[in-house]
């Protein structure tokens, strides 16, 4: 059984303020399929941050995941200085990425203090779900010390140095499988340069620290591991105080071992010596060997005595590096400087470590991959919630997008035919609904005057202690009784906020069931604004269709996985706003919003479920005690997806069950509203609509 959950639509409103946050910024905020992800333009800066398409029934854990995947992508907008992100190198970058993420998250906990336990709680899951098993496949594979870090350690590691405690419990014990790296990091008081971080550039400047130390601990590593074989490597001579083979295969290569016999009876060290040798270039090597016999370790590459000067220049380079510990004991200042990256240049793209995004993304798609079954659009990129004299401009928009090829064309068709509807609206207005109307609005305001007055009641109690002299009760005082006087009780009735939604789907052509319903929500709107009860009108259909696996080719094309492609709802959802709470009926711009939609208003598909709830946060945002919802619709939803009639019944459910929102639905011309509202009724022809309605609402508020 489908069900709603109240957490599900404050997420869906927290995202709603989170896109208008960030509306200065120019960055768009959607949710659309299974995935989490962040679209950049050219000079990477965040022009798009989606998450999955929450079901309706998402758990906890999907709830707590989106908020921290938003929360972290916030922090990147907020605190980023993404022009000089543009200059960091290829290689540079993931080790960036992991140092700039602890510097914008310290600074949101700091400017965004109710982040701080959202954050934290992430952490807490990335760390037990995705890092723990990322490390023990890892280790299980043999995977250790610098290698280990790169991969998988990095993001932990540096969190924990930086001073937070859910990393810093979990490296515990690990820190033993990167001990030799971790040392060299923190002479480099790299963790207290993690704390001092204020900019991006400061990060860049760590970062570049940080990668020198991981490439020079990378070849050192590999230096151990060399010395530490029990096996000489093909190419080398053997020790002349090791045991000599007396004998070869004819197909040995001879390079390394045909050495001019005067060189070996000359020799004769203290010290084992070892001799790399490389082929072809025997004959220059026995002279370079007299030369320098008495170094432990003697290479030979064949070239000029040359070469050894500049080997022992590139000794020196790799001393200076190795003493960058030293060099920042003393200046904990970031002396950073776009030349210091161009030694950077060349290098591979070989640290690369299991970023907090990456984290992220995973354990929000499969929180969200649990709860498939449930009901949930393809995506809402495409929805369009607005006044009416905005859906052309709206509806451009879409046609523009590159998932619809960028149709210029279209998109002008699409505004120009809304435009028109909007302002031929006021004549429409006339033939269609005021022309209808009559005196209906007027009877209609009278009996719901009756209804509210029938709720002010005021009455005297008399018996009291307090209160004005009741003359009938002076009596007592012969008794000693002095309860003489009497107090007045009052009743009011409460204030209310009523919304209509109006069902514009493709059905509604029939009879003229539109003009109907219209001709309803503008009584209705205009008759409750008479008796000072605020009201908001609103409708509900689609678009266009949604081609599911172009869309999925978009999203490849972008370099992002689409999941499981599993939905509801395919259509873009187009939400007319008629009347706004602070509209009043009667003035001339609601008059052409009504008109606009009695016209030749395309009437496509409806998903009622969903719809409803996208209108409930802003009745359920209203000061009134008594909020009250009314549907006024003419049948069964239908959209291409599944699950509608279905989600419909669930939403119903929820908003009687678990809202203090009154909830009415009205029947145009059919009694299929009773299937899906436990409060329904019928309207057949706008005559009947007073005594429908406002004997409903007696009820409601009885």
């Amino acid at each position: 059984m489908a069900i709603v959950r109240k957490e599900i639509i404050q997420m869906r409103e927290s995202v709603a303020k989170v896109v208008s946050l960030l509306s200065r910024t120019s960055v768009k905020v959607s949710m659309s399929g299974t995935r989490a992800y962040v679209e950049n333009d050219m000079e990477g800066k965040t022009v798009r941050v989606n998450i999955p398409a929450l079901p309706d029934d998402a758990s906890d854990l999907a709830i707590m995941a989106v908020r921290g995947f938003v929360d972290h992508e916030v922090a990147h907008i907020l605190f980023t200085d993404f022009k000089t992100r543009c200059s960091i190198p290829t290689a540079l970058e993931p080790m960036w990425n992991s140092v700039e993420d602890i510097f914008i998250e310290r600074k949101m906990s700091q400017v965004f203090t109710g982040s701080r336990s959202n954050l934290s709680k992430v952490r807490h899951h990335l760390l037990e779900t995705v890092f723990d098993n990322a490390y023990k496949k890892a280790v299980d594979s043999g995977m250790k010390g610098v290698e280990l870090f790169n991969r998988i350690l990095a993001v932990p590691a540096l969190r924990a140095m930086a001073g937070q405690t859910e990393f810093a419990d979990w490296m515990g014990d690990k820190w033993d499988r990167i001990d030799i790296l971790k040392t060299r990091i923190e002479d480099a008081r790299i963790p207290k340069k993690l704390t001092l971080t204020e900019s991006t550039s400061d990060c860049i400047e760590v970062a570049r620290v940080l990668l020198s130390l991981i490439i020079d601990e990378t070849q050192k590593e590999q230096e151990r591991e060399e010395e530490d074989k029990p096996e000489e490597s093909e190419g080398k001579v053997k020790s002349p105080d090791l045991p000599k083979t007396e004998s070869k295969d004819e197909g040995e290569d001879e390079s390394g071992d045909d050495q001019p016999s005067e060189a070996k009876d000359d020799e004769k060290p203290e010290e084992s010596i070892e001799i790399e040798v490389d082929a072809g270039s025997a004959d220059e090597e026995g002279e370079d060997c007299d030369k320098d016999e008495e170094n432990d370790e003697i290479e030979v590459s064949g070239s000029s005595d040359g070469k050894s000067e500049e080997s022992d220049e590139e000794d020196q380079g790799r001393s200076k590096s190795d003493s960058t510990a030293t060099d920042t004991d003393t200046d904990m200042g970031f002396d950073f400087d776009l030349k210091d990256l161009d030694e950077l240049e060349g290098i591979d793209d070989k640290v690369e470590p299991l970023s907090i995004e990456d984290a992220l993304e995973e354990a929000l798609s499969d929180a969200i991959d649990d709860s498939m079954s449930s009901y949930r659009p393809l995506t809402d990129q495409f929805d369009i919630y607005d006044v009416v004299e905005n859906i052309g401009k709206q509806a451009a928009q879409v046609q523009t997008h590159e998932y619809f090829g960028e149709n210029k064309e279209g998109a002008e068709r699409y505004r120009k035919y809304f435009d028109d509807l909007f302002v031929n609206g006021e004549r429409a207005f006339k033939r269609r609904i005021e022309a209808h109307l009559g005196d209906t609005s007027k009877n209609m305001a009278k009996q719901l005057e009756r209804v509210v007055r029938s709720q002010n009641k005021s009455q005297w109690l008399g018996g009291q202690k307090k209160g004005r002299i009741h003359g009938a009760s002076l009596f007592k005082l012969k008794t000693g009784d002095v309860r003489v006087f009497r107090t007045k009780e009052e009743h009011r009735s409460r204030e209310a906020a009523v919304q209509i939604a109006v069902d514009f789907s493709g059905s509604m052509h029939s009879g003229d069931r539109i003009g109907t319903s219209l001709r309803s929500a503008y009584v209705m709107a205009e008759a409750l604004g008479r008796c000072g009860i605020a009201c908001r009108v609103v409708g509900f259909t689609s678009l266009f269709d949604l081609d599911v696996r172009g869309f999925e080719r978009y999203l490849m094309s972008k370099k992002i996985k689409p999941g499981t492609l599993s939905f509801s709802r395919l259509e873009p959802l187009l939400l007319p706003i008629l009347k706004d709470w602070d509209d009043k009926a009667n003035t001339k711009l609601v008059k052409k919003r009504f008109g606009a939609l009695a016209g030749n208003f395309p009437l496509a598909n409806n998903a009622d479920g969903e719809c409803i709830l996208r209108f409930i946060p802003s009745l359920m945002s209203r000061p009134e005690s008594l909020k009250m919802m009314v549907v006024l619709s003419d049948g069964e939803p239908c959209a291409r997806g599944r699950g509608m009639a279905e989600h419909l019944r669930a939403v119903t459910r929820f908003i009687e069950q678990k809202t203090d929102i009154k909830l009415l639905g009205i029947g145009i011309q059919t009694d299929s509203v009773k299937r899906f509202y436990a409060k329904h009724a019928v309207v057949n022809d706008l005559s009947e609509l007073p005594a429908v309605v406002c004997g409903k609402i007696r009820e409601l508020v009885a």
